[in-house]
């Protein structure tokens, strides 16, 4: 079987305002991350269209979603359809593939297409991550990872690609202005990923500490949004 096809075997079940909670999340964060669904409603009727938001929640009754229905061609309509959750009874995630992440609540993740990267890839960017930093930073700031005690599986290679490139851009933001710059440069002298058993970030000692949970997908590393608030936080 095709490794898509297997992953989407493993998703666990879940309830269906969880599934729309997580991917109205997932739209909300990137304007990219469009979901086709088809809600089946009580009433016998479906209603197939892109996912674009759900109302959140409140004291007490039930919560509208909204979604923007597809043609004949499967394209957005320039409709809204508003319907309130505790009228759908189930619903059917089309392309489910691509919403592995927040369908498994981030414990799965499709690998990306093509060669996993080697260490030797990596510690290559970690370098390239460290030299235009420094450019940004104005001063030397080694990028390294903790490499003994690192999984060495296709898996954690891939989430460590995608953390190293997540920092790069997460920095980037945060020195955007003078004194997200100035904060940076006085606390932050060294970079230095590492695996464990969940995600964590901290500034000690002029060392900026990312731990990742190599294997545990999606939610076992920070996105570049997520990483830049912690770092802001910490500054």
């Amino acid at each position: 079987m095709d490794t898509q096809g297997s992953i989407l075997n493993r998703l666990p079940p879940r309830k269906p305002h969880e599934i729309l909670e997580e991917l109205a999340a997932r739209t909300q964060a990137s304007d990219n991350d469009l979901f086709l669904l088809t809600l089946h409603l009580n009433s016998g009727r479906d209603v197939k269209g892109y996912l674009t938001g759900v109302e959140e929640k409140t004291s007490g009754g039930s919560r509208a979603v909204t979604l923007r229905p597809a043609d004949h061609s499967g394209f957005a309509t320039n409709d809204v359809f508003y319907v309130m959750m505790s009228s759908i009874e189930a619903l059917t995630v089309h392309g489910a593939q691509k919403a592995v992440s927040p369908l498994s609540g981030g414990s799965l993740e499709v690998p990306p297409g093509g060669t996993p990267p080697t260490r030797l890839d990596l510690k290559r960017r970690a370098e390239e991550h460290s030299r235009l930093l420094a450019e940004k930073l104005g001063h030397a700031l080694a990028v390294s990872v903790e490499w003994d005690a690192f999984p060495s599986s296709d898996g954690a290679m891939w989430a460590l690609k995608e953390q190293l490139d997540a920092l790069e851009k997460a920095m980037i933001r945060t020195a955007s202005d003078d004194l997200g710059r100035s904060e940076l440069s006085a606390k932050v002298r060294e970079v230095r990923l590492s695996a464990a058993g969940m995600k964590s970030c901290r500034i000690a000692g002029g060392v900026l500490s990312v731990a990742l949970a190599a294997e545990s997908g999606g939610k076992g590393r920070f996105s570049a949004d997520e990483l830049e608030k912690e770092i802001e936080r910490l500054l």
